[in-house]
């Protein structure tokens, strides 16, 4: 076994980044520019992960408005059958269709914010 350094080090090197960053840390005007970028980084690092939290959550909440109207297509037609053959008044086919077209449309006003924030 060699106690050689491995290449690309130098004897000393961590003793001398130790320094350096007592040096820095001691000078009031170094710890306010440390301070000042770790928070410009913290902050774009959040307005990142805020940014793709918002299209998840836009996303699946159309997904999920979606189904309820798809659901709820399948509900309508289920009605306007029963209406049809003369079963039940008029009120359950307008709800059930007012219930899809809602839910339909909330669903596809999600997915078109989440494209919009996304251009």
């Amino acid at each position: 076994m060699s106690s050689d350094p491995k290449p690309g080090t130098t004897p000393g090197a961590l003793g001398a980044q130790l320094g350096t960053a007592v040096r820095v840390l001691s000078n009031p005007g170094s710890q306010q520019r440390l301070v000042r970028g770790v928070m410009a980084g913290g902050k774009s690092i959040l307005g990142t992960l805020n940014h793709v939290a918002r299209q998840l959550w836009l996303q699946i909440t159309g997904f999920v408005f979606l189904c309820f109207g798809v659901i709820g297509t399948g509900a309508f037609v289920r009605e306007y059958r029963a209406y049809t053959n003369g079963n039940i008044p008029i009120g359950k086919p307008i709800l059930a269709f007012c219930f899809s077209a809602m839910f339909l449309y909330f669903g596809m006003n999600s997915f078109w914010r989440a494209r919009k924030k996304n251009s």
